[in-house]
């Protein structure tokens, strides 16, 4: 919150696999555009995505680049 000191906090929060995401929201099979922009976790992201289920025609993905040539592969 602005004006207050910063500090460190944890937070539990559940974690669902893009798949799951993707199957709750009734996504259909092909779509035309997935975006991501998930600040490192790339490749766990897509890790979760079932390619076999969900079929994007484009993706655009904001790579750190730590993991640039492991998601270009």
């Amino acid at each position: 919150i602005q004006g207050l000191p910063a500090e460190d906090v944890g937070v539990e929060a559940p974690v669902r696999t893009l798949t799951e995401v993707l199957d709750t929201c009734h996504a259909p099979r092909e779509f035309d555009l997935l975006s991501l922009d998930v600040e490192g976790y790339e490749l766990a992201v897509l890790a979760g995505l079932d390619f076999e289920k969900h079929q994007p025609r484009a993706m655009c993905i904001e790579v750190a680049d730590a993991n640039r040539d492991a998601v270009a592969a």
